[in-house]
């Protein structure tokens, strides 16, 4: 028998590490936007039934992934004061982002428990190209 707090033992475990995330955004608005990205969000369970996430940052129980960046697409740009440069997207268009991951930080499972990705509405980082539309709406 196991003492507590180790791990009883895995009778089935998964491995899965990320190489390519793409995100296709489209502009439902008749507006032009400014866009720099979008950060997805990832959760899992590890074979000890840990909730492991890209999201919680040290937050016991949750522990983050390996690298700081995986979650943002595109990669995140490094040094003080560096800020990725906007791209536009046009009324009714859309855009592709995509980033490639070089292997590191496997992903252990438990069972059939596959890890889940989705995308809030707020992970999107984008403003009106208008700077009138801007105000209007509320963005600062």
């Amino acid at each position: 028998m196991p003492e507590p707090g180790e791990s009883a033992g895995h009778a089935y475990f998964a491995s899965y590490a990320p190489t390519k995330a793409t995100v296709r955004l489209l502009n439902v608005s008749p507006n032009n936007i400014y866009v720099r990205g979008v950060f997805f969000q990832v959760f899992w369970k590890d074979p000890d039934n840990v909730v492991r996430s890209n999201i919680y940052q040290s937050s016991v129980p949750f522990e983050s992934l390996p690298y700081v960046d995986f979650g943002f697409i595109p990669k995140q740009v490094y040094g003080m004061g560096k800020r990725r440069s906007p791209e536009m997207l046009y009324g009714r268009d859309s855009i592709e982002f995509s980033v490639e991951y070089p292997g590191a930080g496997d992903v252990r499972v438990a069972g059939a428990s596959e890890p889940s990705s989705w995308i809030d509405p707020d992970g999107i980082d984008w403003w009106f190209a208008d700077p009138d539309v801007r105000q209007r709406c509320g963005q600062s």
